[in-house]
């Protein structure tokens, strides 16, 4: 049974069209993941960033009050510890029965971390 011609140009139209509406749904949907994305890393370096500059000026305070400033770690160290802790913060991941289990987790990456960027240091001095 042959389609009448007016048929066959609106049944193209609208395939033309919803393949078009689907393009741009689609398209949408990977902007906005990649939009998500970079706006967790960028707070998470601001974060990581903030913390790292209250620490320093709590360590020049102690050191202006007590003649000995403390060591402070570099900045590579807080946006692990944040970046870890971005993903131990995953909302379906936290119970009351994981909790523990992720601060081990969270402290177990940030031991690992501190451990790597002293060896580093001893072998620059070295």
């Amino acid at each position: 049974m042959p389609l009448d011609p007016t048929i066959s140009a609106l049944l193209g139209a609208v395939i033309g069209a919803m393949a078009g509406v689907a393009g741009t749904i689609v398209t949408t949907i990977i902007i906005q993941r990649g939009e998500t994305a970079r706006h967790t890393r960028k707070l998470l370096i601001d974060t990581a960033i903030q913390n790292w500059i209250q620490l320093e000026k709590t360590a020049d305070a102690i050191g202006k009050n007590t003649g000995v400033r403390p060591s402070s770690a570099p900045l590579d160290l807080y946006i692990i510890h944040a970046a870890k802790l971005l993903e131990v913060c995953d909302l379906s991941r936290i119970s009351p029965e994981s909790v523990t289990q992720l601060i081990k987790e969270l402290s177990a990456v940030t031991s690992a971390a501190t451990d790597a960027i002293q060896k580093k240091g001893d072998n620059q001095a070295a």
